[in-house]
């Protein structure tokens, strides 16, 4: 405050009295603004940060999260009340006071803090990592989507009145204009810093129409992360005056005040315009050693107003008009700039100028960014990167150790959202192995012609696996679209290779042109991440051209019964594998003889019961609601579903009705989990397929995949009472001779 011109001497100040913080606590005191108490108590606060302002908060329990932890705690526990000299009056009278109310899909409601704590199962105030997280989510969606409940400004959005509160605090002298740094910071000579009252130029981002007009504009950019773009809402209402010059280091001049340099985030707002005529300008060199076409000091504001916003052609420009109309062009056929991708630190200042200041240069909104995706930061092997600790890579580091492909594929595995993003070696290692083995595969198939192929019909397990291509090359196309690259790589990588392996080894002999479309069609949507494997492949196999210049593969229709079936088989086969080895370890135990079952039973169900299907369309409707988190909310309307109700009036014993509530528990949970492992389809009341008749078709398939003879497989469908087999969900028994 003394370097702001807070004190009677500037830069000084005197210490009237010390007072430790224990002797505030109980003390009464007159809040500032409170609609319904005259006077409050100075209660503790055990998450409060000690070294900001004075240490001393107004508590708004019903929008910060911390505040309402804090004061539950107090309320409900005598003991601390007793250690910090609170007594009970001075806490059992307050209630919390609604004063926002939020209208926004992540929540509706007036008092976030409670009801989001509550969600979290916020214990005590000592749950900091929990409530520093509702606490970031209350704060953006109050700021962002709130609308005053009380005062003079009532019915006002948040964001604005925010601004008209301090306002009226200060005119009413109940409060002053402080300012001290986000963050701590700490010079080179290792001091303290604060913020000093200094000569200043400042850019006045959040003017009324300029932050409108940015407002609208964000809505409509394509963000890629419902998260991210909270972010940039709460960015745009909060960046306000911004301090643009310095008087030393790198920029440009700042052109009215020559003593003054602009600072580097100011001065970078719309570099990607000058990229799209740089190369006039700079001519080879970037370092303007070698002299461009045009020279530096004849590229005046005229000029750029030319170039940049159709403006007339300059009089007495020493550049001639059809150079400049060339650089004109240029820039029109590159702007506006698509995609922007850069980290999640820069939301709150570079990538909000950007749009600020595209928004005043040029009238037109097509002229303005279109998208911004945003990522974390990189960590290597779970821990982060530092070079104190040695466990540090650059990018030429990981292409020497693991080639250029596995460190894109490992870049890619590691993840796209905000959240700090994991390289992991061993993924990089394990794919070199895997690329490779590919590579002998397709050669063998197309090269070497080594492996016998068949022609004609499709059978079943040639129709599963054309639809399991198509479905991969869907997915990859969707997720490319959207920047998700781990979800690309999953769907153009993983997923293709897990389809070829099982239907390889399922088959007898394999189809030819069905063989040659999969490697074209791996090599192509798996390039985008693995570029120089998939070229070099594209190229010994005598594909015609670049498969960079290769069309996308045609996206053919995806039939949902074929995904269905196919996802059914694997987990089939899975589940029947396992059950078939715990019977081998037992009989192992047991010295038994280690001989085939003389008959492997899949028991297919023949339905569900009514009560059965009353569940599942009461996970379907939560399901549908809370995709994100079903797991943890369907069990509060499942308990309130009338088949629990009706338990307590049925007159069953104690007994009967704990039997009856874990029987619609156990088979709720089941079929929850099952949602969350396999998606909606997995509560679907009717199979997309007969699944006896599928399985019975398939029977070849699963004595491959099970190392059986088919002839000991016996496929049979049980009644609805059977409850041990559910619709897509058979169960298994094994027969063994003596």
């Amino acid at each position: 405050m003394a370097f702001q011109d807070l004190t009677p001497t500037p830069k000084k100040y005197k210490i009237i009295q010390n007072i430790e913080g224990w002797e505030l606590l109980g003390r009464k005191v007159v809040p500032p603004n409170c609609i319904k108490y005259d006077v409050v108590y100075v209660l503790p606060l055990l998450t409060i940060k000690m070294n900001k302002g004075s240490g001393l908060v107004s508590s708004v329990p019903s929008d910060a999260p911390d505040d309402w932890a804090a004061l539950m705690d107090i309320k409900k526990d005598a003991k601390a009340r007793d250690q910090y000299y609170i007594s009970k009056e001075m806490v059992e009278a307050f209630d919390v006071i609604d004063i926002i109310e939020i209208d926004h899909d992540l929540y509706k409601g007036v008092r976030i803090a409670a009801d989001l704590c509550k969600k979290a199962k916020v214990k005590n105030q000592h749950q900091v990592t929990k409530l520093k997280e509702i606490k970031d989510t209350a704060y953006k969606l109050g700021f962002n989507f709130g609308k005053m409940l009380v005062g003079e400004f009532k019915g006002m959005r948040v964001k604005d009145a925010k601004v008209k509160v301090k306002e009226q605090m200060v005119k009413d002298g109940l409060a002053i204009i402080y300012y001290e740094p986000e963050d701590k910071v700490v010079s080179r000579t290792g001091d303290l810093c604060v913020v000093a009252l200094t000569e200043q130029w400042f850019l006045k981002y959040g003017m009324d129409g300029w932050r409108e007009k940015v407002e609208k504009h964000v809505e409509s950019m394509e963000l890629y992360n419902p998260r991210v773009r909270v972010r940039f809402e709460t960015a745009v209402g909060w960046l306000k005056e911004w301090a643009c010059s310095r008087r030393m280091g790198l920029g440009t001049f700042l052109p009215w005040d020559k003593k003054w340099v602009i600072e580097a985030l100011s001065d970078s707002t719309i570099y990607w315009a000058y990229y799209t005529v740089c190369h006039k300008l700079q001519s080879a060199a970037l370092d303007g050693s070698t002299p461009g076409l045009i020279k530096p000091e004849d590229m005046n504001d005229a000029v750029w107003e030319y170039i940049f916003r159709r403006g007339p052609y300059p009089k007495g420009c020493a550049v001639s008009e059809s150079l400049l109309k060339e650089l004109r062009e240029e820039f029109e056929y590159w702007y506006p700039m698509d995609v922007r991708v850069s980290g999640k630190d820069l939301i709150g200042n570079h990538l909000t100028m950007a749009i600020y200041n595209h928004v005043a240069i040029w009238d037109d909104a097509k002229m303005w960014p279109q998208s911004y995706f945003c990522n974390g930061h990189t960590m290597l092997n779970n821990e982060k990167m530092s070079k104190s600790t040695g466990n540090f890579r650059t990018l030429e580091d990981a292409c020497v150790m693991f080639s250029a492909d596995a460190t894109r594929l490992a870049l890619a595995d590691a993840g796209d959202g905000i959240e700090d993003a994991n390289f992991v070696e061993n993924v990089a290692n394990k794919n070199i192995l895997n690329m490779t083995t590919e590579e002998r595969w397709m050669t063998s198939v197309c090269l070497d012609k080594s492996v016998p192929l068949r022609s004609g019909p499709y059978n079943n397990l040639d129709l599963l696996f054309a639809n399991a291509i198509s479905r991969c090359v869907h997915e990859a196309d969707r997720a490319y679209s959207k920047m998700k690259y781990r979800d690309a790589l999953l769907a153009a990588w993983f997923q293709l290779q897990n389809a070829k392996k099982f239907y390889v080894d399922k088959s007898k002999i394999i189809h030819g042109e069905l063989t040659d479309r999969f490697i074209e069609e791996q090599l192509i949507i798996f390039s985008p991440i693995c570029t120089h494997f998939c070229e070099s492949m594209w190229q010994r196999l005598g594909k015609p051209g670049l498969i960079v210049n290769a069309r996308w593969p045609e996206a053919r229709p995806v039939d949902p019964v074929l995904s269905s079936q196919y996802t059914y088989l694997l987990d089939l086969c899975r589940d029947a594998r396992k059950k078939l080895d715990s019977e081998k370890d037992a009989r192992q135990r047991a010295k038994l003889p280690d001989t085939s079952p003389v008959s492997f039973e899949i028991l297919v169900s023949g339905g569900y019961l009514d009560w059965q299907e009353e569940i599942l369309g009461l996970l379907v409707g939560v399901f549908k609601k809370n995709k994100d988190n079903f797991i943890n909310n369907w069990r509060k309307p499942f308990m309130k579903h009338q088949l629990i109700t009706s338990i307590k009036k049925s007159g069953l014993s104690k007994k009967d009705s704990k039997k009856r509530m874990n029987e619609l528990m156990s088979f709720a949970q089941y079929m929850a989990q099952a949602a969350v492992d396999r998606g909606e389809s997995a509560l679907a009341i009717k199979t997309l397929f007969d699944e006896e008749v599928f399985l019975k078709d398939m029977v070849e398939v699963l004595g491959q995949a099970l190392g059986l003879d088919p002839r000991v497989l016996v496929i049979r469908k049980v009644s609805k009472s059977d409850r041990g087999a559910k619709p897509m969900a058979p169960v298994f028994a094994c027969t063994w001779s003596t």
